[in-house]
């Protein structure tokens, strides 16, 4: 996703205030929440008046660790580069300094080295905010929300798993649009089941992450 649609996507949830808008863009918010206070997003600035927002307001270490925490992949040292507007030497410098760190991993592809979000540090910073920003009641709220997509899913298909949906989609009598459908429920279910097992740890970890306990 470029850096622009990232921006405005992550306004319109923030703008919403929807109770799951933490769902989305974590490691662009911790960021560019400065840059969106100051120069609110709008549809017609320019591609340089964005760059130029860019550069300003966040450094070239933080704008690489923007871009690749926000990448849905592992990428290339030089799309890295191109998104965090650095030279791809500074990308490859700013990358390898968060893999030491823990953050980013690196795989060794046959097109050349990849870097993409640490599953581990993803999932150990998402509780970790999860905690700091909601108490235990709210988070039983967020999971009750969460299991009522599961069941609203699983009733609407008949199916008891992203899995069957996915073998439904595959089925040549039916038409693209309801594989296409099928495809999307599926990904919702397993997003929503990944969000669930967040959720439960958060509850499970409150006192560990926040030194008060869980109440009784």
């Amino acid at each position: 996703m470029a850096l622009k649609q990232a921006l405005i996507r992550f306004g319109h949830y923030r703008l919403r205030g929807t109770d799951l808008g933490w769902l989305l863009l974590r490691s662009v918010i911790r960021t560019i929440e400065g840059i969106i206070k100051e120069h609110p997003v709008h549809s017609f600035m320019t591609d340089v008046e964005w760059e130029s927002t860019w550069k300003e307001h966040a450094s070239a270490f933080d704008r690489v660790r923007a871009v690749v925490m926000a990448a849905d992949k592992a990428q290339p040292a030089s799309w890295i580069a191109e998104h965090a507007r650095v030279a791809e030497s500074t990308a490859r410098d700013h990358l390898d300094r968060l893999a030491e760190m823990g953050v980013v991993t690196i795989t060794n592809t046959d097109e050349g080295m990849q870097y993409g979000p640490d599953p581990a540090y993803i999932r150990f910073r998402e509780i970790r905010e999860l905690t700091a920003d909601y108490d235990p009641d709210e988070l039983s709220e967020f999971i009750v929300d969460l299991k009522d997509s599961i069941a609203e899913l699983r009733d609407t298909h008949d199916v008891d798993s992203p899995s069957e949906l996915r073998a439904a989609a595959a089925d040549e009598t039916i038409s693209p649009e309801e594989s296409r459908e099928l495809l999307r429920a599926a990904a919702d279910w397993e997003h929503y089941a990944y969000r669930l097992s967040l959720l439960k740890d958060a509850i499970a970890r409150y006192d560990e992450y926040t030194g008060s306990p869980v109440p009784a």
